[in-house]
């Protein structure tokens, strides 16, 4: 049972290549009792389409991968900040097996990245996930 007073997250996007790190993620978060909703992308850049679609609301946390084909995380920051600001955009959190600290630091250096984790996802990371953007939502509040 979940220690916490906080509310639950009410959807997470989650975006890496690897599909057994998604299948696990998943499974971990339906498990869990953190959140109601689960977006996943297997594509940065097809996680940015259906963000920029103007039909779907946008997730209340973003998990980001760095090392992916095509379009990293860093470049899907970029993107997202373009799209959305630094204001309106969704908390990220950089879920990584990167041990570069130049990642961490460039990650840290970016206003809309609030987290920088080593991979696995746990269910201890989801509690702290729902705490931070509890804080989050009642300072703007």
């Amino acid at each position: 049972m979940t220690n916490t007073s906080a509310p639950k997250i009410g959807s997470v996007m989650l975006i890496d290549d690897e599909e057994v790190d998604q299948m696990l993620y998943r499974r971990l978060i339906e498990r869990s009792d953190h959140v109601d909703g689960i977006l996943s992308f297997l594509s940065a850049q097809k996680a940015l389409v259906h963000l920029d679609d103007g039909l779907t609301p946008l997730p209340d946390l973003i998990l980001l991968d760095i090392n992916m084909p095509k379009m990293d995380g860093f470049q899907f920051l970029e993107n997202l900040a373009e799209h959305f600001g630094h204001d309106v955009a969704p908390m990220v959190i950089m879920l990584t097996t990167s041990i570069d600290p130049q990642d961490e630091a460039r990650a840290r250096a970016t206003p809309l990245v609030h987290g920088f984790k080593s991979k696995p996802l746990t269910d201890n990371m989801l509690l702290e996930f729902r705490e931070m953007l509890a804080k989050d939502q009642s300072r703007v509040a």
